[in-house]
């Protein structure tokens, strides 16, 4: 079973820091739920019915593996928010590139204990690059359904390693193991309820029968 090491080389560090230089690295666990919460971005406006809210600028990122399989693997937490009855839904994200002889097809993902397992939704597929040799440079994006009480569980996890993690179950090739710090889990969460909130308080403001 292929287990890559993470780590990131950040791409902006202004935000994360504010004195770190570009192109340090940062260790993910390092960072406060504080740091993602108010890094989320949001897409919202007057003519969306559903608000959403990724984290995926907590951590502007490359994982760069060398000579293993995964050369770029990207994940991140997405929220959706239905503005008229303020229902909530939530995502786990990932892009992985890895160049092979042929697709991996990701097709479910293991989290928790006991385990639980969800069918990967696929987002977006595509082959960039080949090599004369057979091999090609494959880019797979998918995602998985996860409750608001299992993220809520996991964020409480404070004893453990400051790590949730999860796996991608392939048809063909390796599995991937993937992980997402605790603090990103809790600093997603608050700013889930601070825009649910919002919304709330602006819905009140409206005039009678808008």
């Amino acid at each position: 079973m292929l287990r890559p090491a993470q780590f990131f080389i950040v791409m902006a560090l202004a935000f994360l820091t504010g004195c770190a230089s570009a192109g340090a690295l940062v260790d993910p666990l390092t960072l406060t739920p504080e740091h993602f919460r108010s890094t989320v971005t949001i897409d919202d406006d007057a003519l969306e019915a559903i608000a959403t809210i990724d984290t995926f600028r907590g951590l502007p990122s490359k994982y760069d593996f060398g000579a293993v399989v995964y050369k770029d693997v990207d994940s991140s937490l997405r929220g959706f928010i239905d503005k008229k009855t303020g229902l909530r839904r939530y995502q786990v994200y990932t892009r992985i590139e890895y160049r092979d002889e042929g697709w991996h097809f990701y097709r479910s993902a293991n989290y928790g204990s006991p385990v639980v397992t969800k069918e990967l939704t696929k987002i977006a597929s595509k082959v960039e690059s080949c090599s004369g040799r057979g091999s090609c440079r494959y880019v797979e994006t998918v995602g998985f359904n996860v409750t608001e009480a299992e993220l809520r569980a996991a964020a409480q996890n404070v004893s453990g390693d400051g790590k949730w993690v999860f796996r991608l179950k392939s048809r063909s090739g390796p599995d991937y193991d993937g992980w997402l710090p605790v603090a990103e889990l809790t600093g997603f969460l608050q700013a889930m309820d601070d825009y649910s909130q919002k919304l709330k308080t602006d819905a009140m403001r409206l005039p009678p029968g808008d």
